[in-house]
């Protein structure tokens, strides 16, 4: 029988996987809630767009389906949920669709989120169809617990207008210095 120090050593696994897979779940670690914020504001943004057809009128949104409608709200909620750091998404989703301008002006308006308030007013700026205008309004008004009076005049188009103007008007002269002056 030969002697076990002449034996040959066994070539066993090499040990580079094991460090290869420590080191990428090391990695993981340390920045996988770095990561995590900007992977669901991804997400929720990704949603609520594919759930807003651009091409959709603000009449046609009264149409449209309630599970879409409802699942664009959750999606909507949730990307406002995240905080300020979803502020680029929200203002982008502003200015996509009547669909999500809806949809992220009430998520800014429900969960009174005055970090938004600088973006709809821009939005609102931006904004050439009356009703977008009235729903930002209505979301400010919701998120600061400020209401926004409606002029008096006869003529309807007239009170959308002079109320977008006041309420233009009212972000320059006390807005903008209590909720924190023009977005990004």
């Amino acid at each position: 029988m030969p002697d076990v120090a002449e034996q040959p050593r066994k070539h066993g696994r090499s040990m580079v996987g094991f460090y290869i897979a420590a080191g990428v779940v090391a990695v993981l670690v340390s920045l996988g809630p770095w990561l995590w914020a900007p992977a669901k504001i991804w997400y929720y943004e990704r949603q609520v767009r594919v759930m807003s057809h651009p091409e959709m009128s603000f009449g046609e949104l009264a149409n449209e389906g309630s599970t879409i409608r409802e699942q664009r709200t959750v999606a909507a909620d949730e990307l406002v949920a995240i905080g300020p750091m979803a502020s680029d998404a929200v203002a982008r989703l502003l200015a996509y669709s009547p669909g999500s301008l809806v949809s992220v002006a009430e998520a800014v308006g429900r969960q009174k989120a005055k970090w938004a308030v600088p973006i709809l007013v821009e939005a609102c700026r931006k904004e050439t169809r009356i009703y977008c205008g009235t729903m930002i309004i209505g979301a400010v008004s919701e998120a600061t617990g400020r209401r926004f009076p409606l002029p008096v005049t006869t003529n309807a188009l007239r009170v959308e207008e002079r109320r977008v103007e006041m309420f233009l008007a009212w972000w320059e002269g006390e807005g903008m210095a209590e909720y924190g002056g023009a977005p990004k």
